[in-house]
């Protein structure tokens, strides 16, 4: 089934939006999922034609189920918090990361600019000199390296 997978999937149009290499490296990473998801449908089912759609692009989109949620009644009742009261402790510091994007191939270095889907990698081993080179933490549109999540998590 993977092995299928691999060839269909290779022989779609991944290589007119991305370099060869990377799509690869997507089919191999991806193909055992998606055996597993084949393999866990219904042939005819309304799960099947949509993977058949999206994934393949060999199937007509199917038009989205009706779905309803019922909430329950909300309380008009105004709930109030109670009173904080400092106990004389000195305070601390928090800070919160939310959606933090690792690769973990990143390299310091290399180029932010690229043909690939993800850049900041030494994709041919010669690394990179000029202007868009990557820096120890990154790039802001790009995603971090390891040791910059580290670094963060130290502080």
């Amino acid at each position: 089934m993977v092995e299928l997978l691999t060839s269909s999937l290779s022989i779609r149009d991944c290589v007119q939006i991305a370099d060869a290499d990377v799509c690869a490296g997507a089919v191999g990473t991806q193909a055992p999922i998606l055996a597993h998801d084949l393999r866990s449908i219904s042939l005819a089912s309304h799960a099947a034609k949509n993977f058949c759609g999206t994934i393949f692009g060999m199937c007509p989109l199917q038009p989205v189920l009706p779905y309803s949620v019922t909430f329950s009644p909300q309380s008009n009742a105004v709930k109030q918090r109670p009173k904080w009261h400092s106990k004389g402790r000195k305070p601390f510091k928090v800070v919160h990361l939310s959606d933090v994007h690792i690769d973990r191939a990143y390299q310091q270095g290399t180029s932010t600019i690229c043909s690939k889907v993800i850049c900041c990698h030494d994709w041919n081993g010669l690394g990179h000199t000029g202007l868009n080179v990557s820096k120890p933490a990154g790039k802001v549109s790009l995603d971090v390296g390891s040791g910059t999540v580290c670094g963060v998590a130290q502080h």
